[in-house]
């Protein structure tokens, strides 16, 4: 199985020509947002006090007229800043089923307006395992444990296969995916939690000399896979943004979406723990994937967010994200389309012929 993987003496020496940055594209220093132990133990370090404007919502892309996210519809201006994995891009690179960060400003007209969007995809690599289990199947790629639900758009696929995914971090930190598409680029991305020894979602980056990530942050990492095992990825562009996503200072209000864990009152926001009163833990929260997703609002009071009210339940989608039988906000987009350059090409066009006992079938 080829997998166009660089050795370590050829990165190493491709990082010493490098000149890597770490931007935090906007969103805050690190340990600002939401604490870690809950909303109501209050916001890292900043003080800050009621009257600030902005919104800032979290969540999947589910359609398009601008754009819906957690059913809000945010207008996009010409002058919002966009990016796609911490990098420049524009509207037509937003697609359904990508997380993304939006600040936003109510407008007169009573409509909320985006000034920046940070899109982000949860995993690009290659398919290294698939199964099925209680009617669920799972992939494993680059290590990473990814649940195919009944919202996800898939195509027939098989090991070895390099697919782009999207979608939220559950509790356990798996991925339950929106879309999962073929793609020809050679890329690795990966999206989650930056881990006190360095890796990100457990995953090694190498990173040129003198730059490290910072522990306790969110990061999206882009570029090749070494030639070892386990998976270690050569980071040619890498964003760092804070693990709880906003910072206090930027936005009054929040709104979040999540997926509830085995505990009762806790809302997983791509895998980051916020606590929403009202929220039912389960005994399988990954039954019923994406389509059990929650939303919660928050307001800053005192220097702290809190729960304005209790948990709301997703109305839309409840069919698939894209392709048949889809019933959803706005209208739907073709296939994901990439980040940049290194993931444009013909990742739009589905694999064939891989049903059966090698691949996974499409979905029906």
């Amino acid at each position: 199985m080829r997998r166009n993987r660089l050795t370590r003496r050829t990165a190493l020496s491709l990082l010493a020509g490098s000149a890597l940055s770490l931007p935090s594209v906007g969103w805050g220093q690190a340990g600002s947002g939401i604490g870690g132990t809950g909303i109501d133990a209050g916001i890292g370090g900043t003080g800050i006090e009621s009257g600030i404007g902005g919104t800032g919502i979290f969540g999947l892309i589910e359609g398009f007229s601008s754009i819906w996210v957690n059913d809000v519809k945010v207008e996009i201006p010409s002058a919002a800043h966009i990016t796609l994995n911490g990098q420049p891009a524009g509207e037509s690179d937003l697609t359904l089923g990508q997380t993304v960060a939006i600040e936003a400003f109510e407008a007169a007209d009573g409509s909320l307006q985006a000034s920046r969007i940070d899109a982000s995809l949860a995993l690009v690599g290659p398919i290294d395992h698939m199964g099925q289990g209680r009617g669920r199947w799972a992939l494993s790629i680059l290590g990473q444990k990814v649940i195919v639900s009944s919202l996800t758009d898939s195509s027939a696929l098989g090991i070895g296969d390099w697919v782009v995914v999207t979608g939220l971090r559950d509790h356990r930190g798996h991925i339950q995916a929106a879309n999962i598409q073929p793609t020809s680029t050679r890329d690795a991305v990966i999206t989650g939690a930056v881990s006190s020894d360095g890796t990100v979602a457990g995953i090694s980056v190498l990173m040129s000399e003198g730059q490290r990530l910072q522990a306790g942050t969110r990061a999206t990492v882009q570029g090749p896979l070494l030639d070892r095992s386990p998976p270690q990825m050569f980071a040619r562009a890498v964003s760092v943004r804070p693990l709880a996503i906003f910072d206090a200072s930027r936005v009054g209000s929040l709104f979040l979406t999540g997926l509830p864990g085995e505990q009762d009152d806790l809302l997983f926001v791509d895998g980051y723990p916020v606590r929403l009163p009202g929220v039912s833990g389960q005994s399988d929260p990954g039954l019923y994937g994406l389509q059990g997703r929650v939303h919660g609002r928050f307001d800053l009071q005192g220097g702290k967010f809190r729960p304005r009210g209790g948990p709301a339940a997703s109305m839309k989608p409840r069919a698939p994200f894209m392709g048949e039988g889809r019933r959803g906000h706005g209208a739907e987009r073709p296939s994901h389309r990439g980040s940049g350059e290194s993931l444009r090409g013909s990742d739009s066009s589905p694999h064939s012929g891989r049903a059966g006992k090698k691949g996974m079938p499409k979905r029906k």
